[in-house]
């Protein structure tokens, strides 16, 4: 399947890999956050080559895909965990964090930390 890089379509410098059909997202138990590193999605890295499936940790972590995306630190390349969207979040206790959208360059230390609630995302609040 092809991987493209989607751009969010208010254009608030939002990003989502996309694989074929399927919507990929970091999660929480696949990319905790890290301070001090700042990536940015590389679509020529993404565009040119098929990520890699990860099936072990596709296992462990009871996802149904797991993929190694490469992304970009200040000019470094580097390979971060993905899943895909329906996986994301499934952990079935505690606070299940995972983000599609991703603000490029992203801060991998506050990756999750978007700064809404269910009430500023309802629509019963416009």
């Amino acid at each position: 399947m092809h991987t493209r890089i989607l751009d969010a379509p208010d254009n608030n410098r939002e990003v989502a890999p996309v694989r074929g059909p399927i919507v990929l997202a970091v999660d929480e138990r696949l990319v905790p956050p890290e301070g001090g590193a700042n990536v940015v999605l590389s679509p020529n890295a993404v565009s040119k080559r098929a990520l890699r499936c990860d099936a072990q940790v596709a296992n462990q972590g009871r996802i149904w895909m797991a993929l190694r995306v490469p992304m970009l630190v200040y000019g470094h390349q580097r390979v971060l965990m993905f899943c895909d969207y329906a996986s994301a979040g499934t952990q079935g206790f505690g606070v299940d964090r995972f983000r599609t959208w991703l603000p490029q360059p992203l801060d991998l230390g506050s990756v999750y930390e978007i700064g809404a609630t269910w009430k500023t995302v309802s629509s019963d609040n416009v």
